[in-house]
């Protein structure tokens, strides 16, 4: 555990021209933990779902969420 917070604390010194992006899909997991990309210096870009259709298997039917068109 040491070491990884040693090289979390290298990675938030690092001064790059990199970007790392993000995509967040509906009820993910992570989606409460975020704020820790704060404290790096790279670009950040997270994408988050403004619409999704699925089928619901146990409810055979298919299901909507978001708006559509995308704008």
């Amino acid at each position: 555990m040491s070491s990884l917070r040693e090289l979390h604390a290298l990675c938030r010194q690092m001064d790059t021209d990199y970007k790392i992006a993000f995509t967040i899909f509906d009820d993910f997991t992570l989606n409460g933990h975020l704020d820790v990309l704060k404290q790096y210096k790279m670009d950040v870009e997270i994408c988050l779902s403004c619409y999704h259709r699925y089928g619901n298997v146990w409810g055979q039917r298919t299901v909507e969420r978001g708006s559509w068109p995308i704008r």
